[in-house]
């Protein structure tokens, strides 16, 4: 230990050795407790797998179920409908993702199947009544229950 340069290394190798130890002792201590804790009794490890939730061995799947109401309206004066949409108004009776469901809602209400993007709908068809004004959409609409029938414009 000349010129004391050297005199930090002992106690520096004395301090890396017990921190060394007190790792070690730690990693002991942890092992012994899990140990002791995996030996646990085995019937209380035997309830906790038993008690985990039955799945059911059959599934019953329903199919889904369409409901077609029928709306007559009202025997009040006919609006005027125009074929085309003609004024770009339209009373929505049905807005649906199958062509087929569409054709049967137009054909029992005589009116006629649109793409959904006519009329700002996400469905592929819906199953309007092209007519000349806002009034005379909402006097077809009139006839209908609530939430059956929607007035619609489309600038197309």
């Amino acid at each position: 230990m000349r010129d004391g340069r050297q005199d930090w290394v002992l106690p520096a190798i004395i301090a890396v050795i017990i921190a060394l130890l007190g790792v070690l002792g730690i990693v002991g201590w942890l092992i012994v407790k899990d140990s002791s804790d995996a030996v646990a009794d085995p019937a209380a490890a035997s309830s906790a797998l038993t008690s985990a939730p039955s799945t059911p061995e059959t599934v019953t799947v329903t199919p889904p179920v369409t409901v077609t109401e029928t709306h007559t309206p009202p025997p009040a004066a006919e609006p005027t409908r125009t074929e085309s949409g003609a004024g770009g108004w339209y009373a929505q009776l049905g807005a649906f993702n199958d062509r087929s469901n569409a054709d049967a809602a137009a054909a029992q209400h005589g009116a006629v199947v649109r793409p959904g993007y006519i009329v700002g709908s996400s469905s592929t068809w819906v199953v309007v009544i092209p007519v000349a004004s806002e009034s005379a959409a909402e006097s077809v609409c009139g006839g209908y229950g609530s939430g059956a029938c929607y007035v619609r414009y489309s600038g197309e």
